[in-house]
């Protein structure tokens, strides 16, 4: 199957996304922990996560799972975090201890899980740059959250093309008329001012 928008197959568009993340295991954090952990900050101060089983489709070092292991200790829940790259190994080995966490290396184009598992499934900036296989992307995320369930969803600006951001939007619109409690938004830059 050929991605049109960037010429190159499917295979080969998930093969670039995988090497580009594996070769920012070691400074992600330093480059995008900033600007996620605002991000999942504002997710927590949203959403309730206490006694759900969440997905987090995309979680790359699991800054959203450390930052909801230190302030939601006692809460009951279970988070699946799942990324393409092997840059989930070491910090999930990290945190380990809780077994309020469960990580997995796949392919948010081909979720590992059944229909219907979470009650919650975030994709905070995954998606951008997917090209076709958005549809295959966002239909899954769909598929496994339970009916009821919250689907959230967010893509960057800067990765994310007029056609991916108008299916973003027609896709959110289609979900939410089949029923999703689903968020769907493009993130842009922040800029500081002086």
């Amino acid at each position: 199957m050929k991605d049109s928008s960037q010429g190159k197959t499917t295979t080969e568009s998930l093969s670039t996304i995988k090497s580009t993340y594996d070769a920012l295991t070691e400074v992600y954090d330093e480059l995008y922990g900033y600007e996620q952990t605002l991000k999942h900050l504002e997710l927590l101060r949203k959403v309730d996560f206490s006694n759900k089983r969440m997905l987090d489709a995309g979680a790359g070092t699991l800054l959203f799972e450390k930052l909801v292991l230190s302030l939601k200790k006692s809460d009951n829940y279970w988070i699946v975090a799942l990324d393409i790259s092997k840059l989930i190994k070491k910090p999930y080995q990290e945190t380990k201890p809780s077994e309020k966490i469960d990580a997995v290396i796949g392919d948010i184009t081909s979720i590992p899980f059944r229909e219907d598992s979470f009650n919650i499934v975030l994709s905070i900036t995954v998606l951008g740059g997917l090209g076709e296989l958005l549809r295959k992307a966002t239909t899954n995320l769909y598929n496994v959250c339970k009916k009821g369930g919250k689907i959230i969803i967010t893509m960057h600006e800067k990765t994310v093309s007029k056609a991916e951001q108008d299916f973003l939007n027609d896709s959110c619109m289609e979900l939410w008329r089949a029923g999703a409690d689903i968020c769907c938004g493009i993130e842009k830059t922040r800029t500081n001012t002086v």
